[in-house]
């Protein structure tokens, strides 16, 4: 409502000053030009705000972020072009470029400005914290990797990592047992008795964040017994699992891959933060 709220009051504020400039803009031509060069600075001073500050990644991922500073310094080149009468704009076509370029301004900042009611669903706990999948074989002493007792306890920020390593190396890591955090998350893909231990994903931006994770399904009756009730959308949960091969989806759309029979499963506090590929 705040967010809704401010935006009403600035686009009340804009009307009554866009009056003002188009009455200048048609006295004074060169004033038109100062007024381009004005907006696009501020647009790439908007920019440029949100990539040295962090907060774009609420939006789309560290990916980006050479693309923003880019986009500025040509937003500042423009704006010189502008000023001297290379890029030329009459006085009827002030009003018009000020819009264009203050609706994806305050598209920028009023978000950014409001991540706590943008984030207020169960995406909140993806947060704007960007967690990139590292290669694996970047790790000389893999974390959580215990050999010995063919244990591997997943932490969160490593959560990206493991899936990759496990997933392309099955036979490997076969029979492990795995201790790791995610949320409940079902797919009409899958058979009644399976369902996703995930984390976010984000390949782009906020539009396509999406699960990613591990097929997980109870190991035995017992085991379904006590620990179906936990098993509800977006729940996070702590599972403790075996590594196995199995049959994942429907019949119709059945596939071979790394299943997780759990054996243990309990209530957890969400970590914060998002992934995404480097």
């Amino acid at each position: 409502m705040n967010s809704i709220f401010k935006t009403g009051t600035i686009f009340k504020t804009w009307t009554r000053i866009s009056r003002n400039i188009g009455i200048q803009s048609h006295k004074n031509p060169i004033f038109s030009r100062i007024l381009l060069a004005a907006s696009l600075c501020f647009l790439s001073a908007v920019i440029a705000w949100s990539a040295f500050s962090g907060s774009y990644t609420t939006l789309t991922t560290p990916r980006a972020f050479m693309y923003l500073i880019l986009a500025s310094i040509m937003l500042v080149l423009l704006a010189f072009c502008a000023i001297f009468g290379v890029c030329k704009v009459s006085p009827s076509e002030s009003l018009r470029i000020l819009v264009a370029i203050l609706i994806p301004a305050l598209l920028i900042v009023i978000p950014l400005q409001n991540q706590d009611s943008m984030n207020s669903g169960f995406d909140k706990y993806a947060g704007g914290r960007a967690i990139a999948i590292k290669s694996f074989q970047n790790y000389k002493n893999p974390q959580g990797l215990d050999s010995k007792n063919r244990v591997i306890t997943i932490s969160d920020d490593d959560f990206g990592t493991w899936y990759d390593e496990i997933d392309h190396n099955l036979e490997r890591y076969k029979g492990y047992e795995v201790i790791v955090n995610g949320f409940i998350s079902k797919s009409n893909s899958l058979t009644s008795k399976q369902f996703y231990v995930a984390r976010h994903l984000m390949s782009c931006c906020i539009l396509d964040m999406s699960p990613f994770g591990f097929v997980g399904e109870l190991s035995d009756a017992a085991s379904s017994k006590k620990y179906s009730s936990q098993i509800k959308e977006h729940q996070w949960v702590r599972v403790h699992a075996r590594i196995d091969v199995g049959k994942i989806g429907k019949q119709e759309n059945q596939r071979m891959g790394v299943i997780l029979k759990i054996y243990k499963m309990s209530e957890v506090d969400p970590p914060i933060g998002y992934f995404y590929r480097p």
